[in-house]
Formats: C-alpha cells, structure tokens, sequence
C-alpha cells in the first residue's frame, strides 16, 4: 500500500494529463487522491469552491455540481461523472497544463513549510506531467503508467501540505 493507503499496483492512465484512478460520479467508490486533484483543478478553473477548511478528500455535492458545470460549458455530455482517460478529465487537465504559469520555488508558506497550491501546480502541470508524457514516448504506456501514478499521488501530497522536498520522487524507472 502507498501512503495515501492506495494499492501500489494501481495503474495510471498515460493518455490524460490529469490521470484518475477510478471514475468519479455520485454512488461510485472513489479514490481520495483523485477527489483532491479534481477539486483543485476544478477549483483553479472557478467551477469549485474550496470551503474555508480546505480541500477534503470526500466527494460532496459541490463537486458533482462542479463537474457538470464544468461540463456544461465545455459542450461535453452532462452527467457529472468523470472517467479515467474520458472526455471530461482529458479536458481538464489539457486547459490546466496549458494554463498554468511558472511558480519561482521560493514561493513557500513560511508558517509552516508547505508549498502553495499554485507550486503544487506548477510541480505536478508543468514538471510531473511532461516527465511522464516523454517516458511514454520513449518506453511505453506501462512505463508511463508508473510514472503517472506517482505523480497524482505526489500531487496529492503537495495539496495537503507535505513539503516538496519530502514528497516521494516520481517514478521514471518502473516497467
């Protein structure tokens, strides 16, 4: 088991930059990290609203509510549910590696030592992402498999605040 008491073994799709474990729907058994990474990017495209306590890693109604917004604006099919490697995650994560901008890695809360959401970003879009994409160029879907995991449970690490030097590094070297 993972930290995050996730199966070690659990593949990642390779063809999504924002790669799920299971799909994400109402009655559905979801998994935590991929309730995290979907409210954050929902949140960062303004179609979630972080409660003042934070981001939870239970699935609420403001989430459905989101996706479906979310879906609806994009002109895909309205059902609130997302799939791995489907057309609404696929859709997130294309806008969010597009969009999101480089975070100078100084930029750290000094309270407490953990990075800032927009430098969880910037490690998991702009660092994680295009690693995993070129390991699957270069040695296939398996391999990216591996590395795409890694790098939604180090996103998911980041979230809640672990400090980016102490978060597990992304495999690259998994067959």
């Amino acid at each position: 088991m993972s930290e995050l008491g996730l199966p070690r073994s659990m593949p990642m799709p390779s063809r999504t930059p924002l790669p799920l474990n299971k799909p994400i729907g109402v009655n559905l058994e979801t998994n935590p990290v991929d309730v995290v990474i979907t409210k954050r990017s929902l949140s960062r495209l303004g179609h979630y609203k972080v409660p003042k306590w934070g981001l939870s890693s239970e699935p609420d109604t403001d989430l459905f509510v989101g996706i479906r917004r979310f879906q609806r604006q994009r002109k895909l099919k309205v059902d609130g549910l997302m799939k791995p490697e489907g057309p609404t995650a696929s859709e997130i994560g294309r806008i969010l590696t597009q969009n999101t901008p480089h975070v100078p890695s100084t930029k750290i809360n000094s309270k407490s030592g953990a990075p800032t959401p927009e430098e969880c970003d910037h490690l998991y879009f702009k660092v994680d992402i295009p690693t995993c994409r070129a390991i699957s160029a270069r040695r296939g879907k398996r391999s990216a498999a591996h590395c795409f995991h890694s790098a939604g449970t180090r996103y998911g690490l980041c979230l809640s605040g672990r400090p980016i030097n102490e978060l597990p590094p992304l495999n690259t070297w998994n067959n």
